[in-house]
């Protein structure tokens, strides 16, 4: 755990719990600051189901003390009724005594629970208090252990009264508990809270007092709110419980580390337990806790002391008097205290053991909760579980070395990566493994509070995320579960769409029967009349699974109707109906769902988002890393995977179409000039399209098609754009080939007749995404436009696509992507690459352009229009579909072109490099640029908010301050590392780097910019996206920078760059813990400098996880033998020597699965010259161990390792010479095979691939 001493009057700060509840389990959200008691807000699914309001993190820190968890006690020592004791009144952790001599407040902050204690010199009390979520089971709950210690030499008696000041009723949601009252019963959502102020009250009751003798509350509005016709009860219900666990040591609440959980999880996996939230039968028959009272009126404590600051009843009548007062359970704020008489000795403990939770009806609660939950052994067996569930989940990272901060470090980074990137979860059988991720979320925390998170409340939880960061986040999971396999790199390349961009939202996958039948109102609908009928409906392979997992014949008919659900289903799902239908398993759960999603087919998921207002410019950039991640993994498959079939990719289909140019695109804008404002408009031709696609599998929709017969026949958007040179309308006659075009839909809608859903392969795919971007490049040729309506990921500077903006970063990775292409099409000189003729017809017309440009015969405007148009009347052509014609071109055909493309991009990096030295007055690679507009033509047509049309006519370029990104990209693109070192030295000696804080900001001073350029001109410098320390970009840095061989630089800036190494006083927060950004000391207030900001679920963690990756492996762990065409295993790893342990060694989890041990009795740095592993040994899964010569892993072993054969690989460092030291290269190039023979170099010139004649 990381330690925060002094926590409450240290720098404040906002985190959470990790919000899982195992695989087998339903997790719930809570969020904490370092103010009070810590939790300031819990729930289930979203704030709409929160327990305890929902706010943002500077109302978090002001009403922690008041209206989140308190303890409450009045003390009596020993002798005090004779006079020689004394008694006190106190709360522990309370504002009275924030930053008093006498009270020592620390927070411990693990992976899956916090805890914070006090220590009162003047009570001689201590208050110790652990919080955790309840793993593995069907109901959510978030547990509350409170242990006081007696640390006088007298014996104490103490009244106390510890809970939480106020429950949300089920049945509101945020909106209400905002502004309708100031309670939180079942049925409230944020929306209620927080907008209908008192009235809300009027629905708030506690249940279940009487029934229950007061220990049993439940929380819930009395009715539905809606002002309608149709009413309805609440049938959801928040919950509250406590009792003594007398056999608990208080000291068994660990404060120092999560040293029982690497036990915890071994012998949780090893009976299954852990994962199959079977621990309610295992304490059935356990004795119960007696059950505390509660005290639920908050008046009966409080008095009319209604700011709820002071306890005066409380304390003025102690527990009995509290107790024996009416309490009224309706229409007003309930609190839910426990309360209790404890005598303690000197040096003894007890402990208050409160739970909340959520059910989803009482009966639930009836029946599993309430006679559980206080069951002996329950609380430690699920507190054991919760530390197990994050040990398990983060195995695949462990390592040791001599730096134990690190090791911890990379844990942490791991479980926040996947709570934004999810858990691949590996489904199925083996052959044939389906990946689902589970734990993701968008991160909606309380200093993110302008997003809306949701963490599903069911088994393998699971919500959805942003393109961009769940595609970022997910870019190692080949290296830690290799069985992930192609599944992350197919599925973001089909969610490409053809114009190059993408939808917002990445969404859960679903699975769905081969041969589902049956229709999802009526699958939903199954009960026990109805389910005979429907089951004879249910398809085949549904009723074979089910006969496998179930005995009775009616849970039988019950899974095959639900399995045969035509929308398709998630595990989540299957099991929440299940339980609705009290379906009994013959098999484990895990059997089950192997079984099931075994049978059924994987289908991705994707939203355009009702909120997406155009398209982000850098969403794609990501995808090569997981193109180059996974041939890091399976080089052996690299042919296939880029030209055959394992790596074909689908197209997304959006329902909204780029605005044209000729079609209102610019406007002149009152007082300021010509602007690009409007950038997207919706399309019914396309809705329609969508429509038709999906009365097929649940997301047909998303997939773009092949026409049918009727459109190609009559709709004029499939007729391609006219060729401007015969000699090409000859060409496209060649090589023709059809995908599924004879296979139109009958129907008499001729403009939505559909095919097929159309495919490319991996490697055409990539070359779609590059021509895409190639073609909209900014008139001066410098970066890639922002023409939809969304710059990168830095979206404060929201203002710079009407700006007519353009980003270098994307230009740099179009560029890696050609460099890609380019080598590969070299590497494969054979190999045949199907683009689709609408793609060929482009990319022709561009190298016209092209050929026009370099003859002088166009100007740099001229060939921006002409492309321009070019990609406009493409992206016209595949509006709806594609014909399902390719053309087939040899690499060696595409070579040319794919060197001009690099060749104009390079030309235009270094312009960039020139201007900005001219205007920006450094040698750094600017980020960004404007474009004003000189001469212009206004229209006659107006937009629909009356602003004339305008056709620009001419264009000059405007750099922006610099921005980290620009040399980050840029440092991608280069070949050498003396190129990377002189891009890394022009950056530490620019305004970019941080001198105070020897870390690197996002951008520079942003002073003298228009605040046309975005909201980031708004914050103040040093905060936000203004010239902060942006972690995830920085990280990007010191990733290229290892990846460009800087390791001596790399490894000295991460003493003060890495978070890890950060002083917790000035970072504010846990050194484990990535924030967003840190206040740079640009900042006006000086006081804050160095403090982090936005906890957590950012792209750093993807960002560091690729670095530990290549420090522990190398860049490329598996190699393909030039000759010998044979898989090898060559770890290279990038450690320094004095990270080594006192053992010379370094040891880690090799692909998830397997313990590598790096042993280095020279102390000197891996990468150092005369150093070289000289031995290796692998130990096998039955115990032997079998030594090798070198450190290479011959085929045999290479693909044990890779398929998680091996126990153990030890590889030992020594010093050799130079020559020995100089290990062999990856064989993943190969020379090519000879020049073009005569037919590819004719038909190559026909296509003008070649330059022009001078």
């Amino acid at each position: 755990r990381s330690i925060l001493e002094d926590f409450d009057t240290s720098r404040t700060f906002s985190s959470f719990l990790p919000g899982i509840g195992g695989e087998y389990g339903t997790p719930m959200w809570a969020f904490f600051v370092n103010r009070g008691q810590a939790i300031t807000s819990y729930g289930t699914g979203n704030k709409d189901a929160a327990m305890m309001e929902f706010n943002s993190a500077n109302k978090a820190y002001e009403y922690a003390s008041t209206d989140g968890f308190r303890t409450l006690v009045r003390g009596t020592r020993a002798g005090a009724l004779l006079g020689g004791g004394s008694s006190f009144e106190a709360e522990p952790f309370g504002a009275s005594k924030w930053g008093h001599e006498s009270v020592k407040r620390d927070m411990f902050v693990g992976m899956n629970d916090l805890i914070i204690k006090e220590t009162d010199t003047a009570t001689e009390l201590e208050t110790k208090v652990q919080y955790f979520t309840v793993p593995n089971e069907r109901f959510n709950a978030l547990v509350r252990r409170t242990t006081l210690t007696n640390l006088g030499e007298s014996d104490l008696d103490l009244d106390v009264l510890d809970g939480v000041m106020k429950v949300e009723p089920a049945g509101a949601n945020d909106w209400n508990l905002k502004n309708m009252g100031r309670t939180q019963p079942a049925g409230a959502n944020d929306w209620n809270l927080k907008n209908m102020g008192r009235t809300l009250e009027a629905w708030m009751n506690v249940y279940n007092m009487e029934k229950s003798k007061g220990t049993n509350p439940l929380f819930k509005l009395s009715m539905s709110l809606a002002d309608s016709a149709e009413v309805s009860q609440i049938v959801e219900t928040h919950w509250a419980m406590g009792f003594l666990e007398t056999d608990v040591d208080g000291a068994s609440i660990e404060t120092g580390g999560d040293d029982d959980a690497d036990d915890a999880a071994t012998a949780a996996s090893a009976d299954g337990s852990e994962v199959d939230g079977s621990s309610v039968a295992e304490v059935s028959d356990a004795e119960s806790y007696p059950k505390l009272p509660m005290v639920v009126d908050p008046d009966v404590v409080f008095g009319r002391n209604n700011a709820y600051r002071k306890p005066v009843k409380f304390f003025d009548q102690g527990v009995d008097g509290v107790l024996a007062a009416d309490q009224v359970y309706v229409s007003k704020t309930p609190c839910a205290f426990a309360a209790t008489k404890l005598t303690l000795k000197a040096g003894e403990s007890a402990t208050v053991t409160t739970v909340y939770g959520r059910s989803s009806s009482k009966a639930l609660f009836d029946s599993d909760i309430k006679n559980v939950v206080g069951k002996v052994g329950f609380v430690a067996k699920k507190q054991k579980q919760a530390a197990a569930l994050t040990t398990r989940l983060t195995e695949k990272v462990a390592m040791k070395s001599g730096v134990p901060i690190f090791d911890m470090y990379v844990r942490q980074q791991y479980l926040d990566n996947l709570l934004r990137g999810g858990y691949p979860e590996v489904l199925g059988d083996d052959d044939e493994p389906k990946i689902f991720h589970t734990f993701s979320r968008i991160h909606g925390d309380l200093e993110r509070d302008y997003n809306y998170f949701q963490i599903d409340a069911c088994f393998f939880s699971m919500g959805p995320g942003n393109f961009r960061d769940v595609n970022q986040n997910r870019r190692c999971d080949v290296f830690q579960e290799p069985k992930v396999g192609t599944f992350n790199v197919n599925m973001f390349a089909s969610f490409l769409q053809a114009d190059g961009y993408n939808p917002l939202t990445v969404a859960s996958a679903f699975f769905i029967m081969p041969d589902a039948v049956i229709p999802p109102e009526e699958a939903g609908a199954v009960n026990t009349t109805s389910v005979a009928a429907m089951a004879k409906a249910a398809t085949p392979v549904a009723k074979q699974v089910a006969s496998e997992v179930a005995e009775s014949a009616l849970d039988q008919a019950v899974i095959a109707t639900l399995l045969s659900n035509t929308n398709g289903f998630r595990p989540g799902d299957v099991f929440i109906a299940m339980d609705l239908h009290d379906v009994k398993l013959s098999v484990s759960k895990p059997e089950f769902i192997d079984k099931v999603t075994a049978a059924a087919n994987l289908l991705p998921s994707a939203q355009f988002a009702a909120t997406q207002n155009g398209f982000n410019a850098d969403h794609w950039t990501y995808h090569l890393d997981l193109v180059e991640t996974y041939l890091s993994i399976f080089p052996d498959s690299e042919q296939d995977f880029l030209f055959g079939p394992s790596g074909h990719a689908a197209f997304f289909m959006s329902p909204v179409t780029l605005i044209p140019r000729s079609k209102g695109r610019y406007v002149m804008a009152p007082k300021l000039g010509p602007r690009q404002y409007n950038f997207i408009k919706a399309d019914p031709e396309k809705v329609a399209a969508m429509a038709k696609a999906g009365k097929g599998e649940p997301t047909s929709y998303s997939w773009q098609r092949t026409a049918g017969k009727a459109a190609k026949a009559s709709s004029s958007s499939r007729k391609l754009f006219a060729d401007k040179d015969e000699d090409k309308k000859e060409d496209k006659k060649k090589g023709d080939d059809d995908q599924g075009d004879d296979k139109g839909d009958d129907d008499s809608d001729d403009s939505v007749a559909l095919g097929e859903v159309f495919t490319v392969s991996q490697y055409t795919k990539l070359l779609m995404l590059a021509v895409s971007k190639f073609t909209i490049m900014d008139p001066a040729g410098l970066g890639v436009e922002y023409e939809g309506g969304k710059p990168g990921w830095n979206d404060a500077m929201n203002g710079l696509c009407g700006l007519f903006g353009s980003g270098m970063p994307e230009a740099y990775e179009a560029l890696r992507i050609f460099q890609f292409l380019a080598a590969k099409a070299e590497q494969f000189p054979t190999a045949n690459v199907a683009i689709p003729e609408e793609m060929d017809a482009l990319m022709l017309e561009t190298t016209h352009f092209l050929n026009e440009l370099e003859s002088k015969v166009i100007s740099d405007f001229g060939y921006w229009d002409g492309v321009r148009t070019a990609v406009e009347e493409y992206r016209e052509a595949t509006r709806i579909t594609f014909t399902g014609k390719t053309t087939t071109w040899t690499n060696f055909m595409l070579i040319p072109f794919l060197k001009r493309c690099i060749k104009k991009m390079e030309a235009g990096a270094q312009k960039s490099l020139e201007l900005g030295k001219e205007m920006l007055g450094n040698d750094v690679a600017p980020c960004f640029w404007y474009f004003e507009v000189e001469k212009f033509e206004v229209l006659r047509e107006k937009d629909e908010m009356g602003r004339h049309w305008v056709k620009p006519l001419s264009f000059t370029p405007k750099a922006v301050p610099l921005f980290l990104e620009g040399p980050v990209r840029q440092m991608k693109t280069l070949k050498s590392k003396a190129e990377v070192k002189a891009v890394y030295e022009n950056v530490k000696a620019s305004t970019l780097r941080d001198k105070v804080l020897k870390m690197y900001k996002i951008s520079e001073s942003l002073d003298g910019m228009s605040f046309e350029l975005g909201r980031m001109l708004a914050f103040a410098p040093g905060w936000l996206e203004n010239e902060s320390i942006w972690l995830h970009m920085e990280y990007k840095f010191y990733l290229e920078m290892l990846r460009g061989g800087l390791y001596d630089e790399l490894f000295e800036e991460l003493e003060t760059g890495l978070i890890a190494f950060q002083d917790p006083e000035t970072y504010g927060r846990s050194p484990l813990e990535c924030s967003s950004f840190l206040a740079s000391s640009a900042h006006p207030d000086k006081s804050i400098v160095g403090q982090g900001y936005l906890a957590r679920l950012s792209g750093s963690t993807a960002e560091f996880l690729s670095m530990w990756n290549l420090m522990m492996m190398g860049p490329k762990p598996f190699v393909v033998g030039k000759s010998s065409g044979s898989l090898s295993l060559e770890l290279s790893p990038i450690i320094p020597g004095d990270w080594f342990d006192e053992n010379d060694q370094v040891s880690f989890i090799f692909l998830g699965l397997t313990n590598v041990t790096y042993t280095n009795p020279t102390g000197k740095d891996t990468w150092s010259a005369g150093v070289a592993i000289t031995q290796a040994s692998v130990t096998l899964k039955d115990g032997t161990t079998e030594a090798l010569e070198g450190g290479a892993l011959p085929a045999k072993y290479a693909k044990l390792a890779r398929d998680g054969g091996l126990e153990a690989i030890q590889l030992t460092f020594a010093e050799v010479d130079d020559s020995a030291a100089d290990n062999a290269g990856s064989s993943d190039s190969a020379a090519p095979a000879g020049a073009q023979d005569a037919a590819t170099a004719a038909v190559a010139k026909a296509k003008g691939l070649v330059n022009p004649p001078k």
